[in-house]
């Protein structure tokens, strides 16, 4: 207390001015229109300036669980999708069959817990396993296009084997032509692949949209793959060898969705009883 009075005695006429001070700038405040709507003007762009910086902290701090709830929105939403149920011509006269509009594609939320890019056999690792549903031979892929396959499985993990690794082999066509092809992956680097004997008399373009075909019986059929990026003719014959830049950045991936075609095992034993006959 003797300390507090000792402060206010030595530092007494600096207080009276400090009061006077204030007391006079609000009688101008009080009196004074023009000025008073300047304070305002200013204070409210002040306190708007400390609650964005306090809320771009807090989104910082925050982006890890919105990042997940959009994930899981995301995966919803495709689930949605007219495309994740068996079609059915309106031409043909229905039945009590519910099974015409069954869902075709079942769409899992994964996130990437290890990855590699410079091998030549590429894996990724995922966080759910045979706990969450995931198969072997289920497709995974990303918001910007394919990823690769599921190739082991165990309880909460699973280990992908990624379109950057040399015995990967996807069905794609162009998708402006509809021409059906095999992509695979040279071992150049994680941002090209390459497609075989494309017909030359096809009128080829720099970033023509290179997407999955309906021949696979693992990947949904219309993802991106990637675009033209060059294409060269093949001596002695009239086929050209395309260059493809993937759309999927395998160095930054983050979220990936793991899709169950739940009429895979239907088709592929279709397939094979005909191959036998």
């Amino acid at each position: 207390m003797r300390n507090l009075i000792l402060f206010f005695t030595r530092n007494y006429y600096t207080l009276l001015f400090l009061l006077l001070e204030t007391f006079a700038v609000f009688l101008i405040l009080q009196n004074n229109h023009f000025q008073r709507a300047h304070f305002l003007n200013s204070s409210n762009a002040l306190s708007g300036n400390i609650y964005q910086t306090y809320s771009g902290i807090t989104d910082y701090f925050n982006l890890k669980e919105t990042n997940d709830l959009l994930a899981q929105e995301n995966v919803t939403l495709r689930n949605q999708l007219r495309q994740s149920y068996r079609g059915v011509s309106v031409s043909i006269p229905t039945t009590n069959d519910t099974s015409k509009n069954a869902k075709k594609y079942v769409y899992l939320n994964a996130k990437v817990v290890n990855s590699s890019t410079n091998r030549r056999k590429n894996y990724l690792t995922l966080n759910i396993g045979s706990n969450q549903g995931v198969k072997n031979e289920m497709a995974v892929i990303s918001s910007e296009g394919i990823v690769g396959i599921v190739r082991d499985v165990s309880g909460n993990f699973c280990s992908v084997m990624s379109v950057l690794h040399e015995n990967m082999r996807v069905p794609v066509n162009i998708k402006k032509y509809g021409e059906n092809s095999i992509l695979t992956w040279d071992g150049t680097d994680e941002w090209h692949a390459t497609m075989e004997r494309i017909p030359s008399h096809l009128k080829l373009l720099k970033g023509d949209k290179i997407v999955t075909s309906s021949y696979s019986s693992i990947f949904p059929e219309g993802v991106a793959v990637g675009t033209i990026e060059s294409f060269e003719k093949i001596a002695g014959n009239s086929f050209f060898n395309v260059t493809v830049k993937l759309s999927t950045n395998f160095k930054r991936l983050s979220y990936v969705k793991v899709v169950n075609n739940k009429m895979k095992v239907e088709q592929e034993k279709l397939e094979t009883e005909s191959q036998n006959d």
